[in-house]
């Protein structure tokens, strides 16, 4: 069984000096905004060197194979969704720290607790629903992933980052069973994501009325 990829790797080229980064970077750019607009299937040499204004010959010197300009891309959107999940990350424990383990022993902090996570969950979708472009993005690597050796090792790595720090979270909350719970209300998130996404607007009432029934459960308040 081959080994599981569990840091972000870059496929293509190398680069050593500012100018062929630079222009390395406008590539994998050029390549989100044709993705974003036609999806990944859109992605050709030829249209990316139009879209980022690079000659022709220096997407296929960066990158050689499609496949290494797909997953760079899918590589460079991840870093730069980190930064947005980091927040959220730091958000959701500062909420926690604001109890002790003797104070959430008692329902109403736990209750208090779980209001305060439902409306930063809340804010969150909305901030990234808002994100349109990204959020499209995104759905086409999942969707490409599934047809997509290469991309298909990679694609788990921000899913388990995620993860594991909703793992954290509920260990300290004393969960049986973290990673289920962990796992639980990733996919309620992402499933908001999406149907936020569809609509004609965001539903924050049916959006938090879902956050706080499945984060109730996994606090043992229903």
């Amino acid at each position: 069984m081959a080994k599981q990829q569990t840091s972000i790797e870059y496929q293509g080229r190398k680069v050593r000096r500012p100018k062929g980064e630079e222009r390395r970077l406008a590539i994998l750019e050029a390549t989100l905004r044709i993705i974003s607009r036609e999806g990944v299937k859109a992605v050709r040499h030829r249209a990316i060197a139009k879209e980022a204004d690079v000659p022709l010959a220096a997407t296929t010197y960066y990158f050689k194979q499609l496949s290494d300009l797909i997953t760079d891309a899918f590589n460079l959107f991840v870093e730069r969704a980190q930064i947005n999940q980091a927040k959220l990350e730091k958000n959701s424990f500062d909420a926690l720290k604001s109890f002790s383990l003797e104070q959430l022993s008692e329902s109403k902090n736990k209750t208090l607790l779980a209001d305060m996570l439902a409306k930063q969950f809340c804010r969150h979708i909305g901030e990234e629903v808002d994100r349109r472009a990204e959020r499209v993005i995104e759905n086409a690597f999942r969707f490409e992933a599934t047809i997509n050796p290469q991309l298909r090792q990679i694609t788990h790595l921000p899913n388990q980052k995620t993860i594991h720090s909703i793992c954290q979270f509920y260990t300290i909350l004393g969960s049986t069973d973290p990673s289920s719970d962990a796992t639980i209300l990733h996919s309620v998130i992402l499933q908001l994501e999406y149907q936020n996404l569809l609509a004609d607007e965001f539903d924050y009432e049916r959006t938090y009325r879902t956050l706080r029934r499945t984060i109730d459960r996994s606090l043992g308040l229903l």
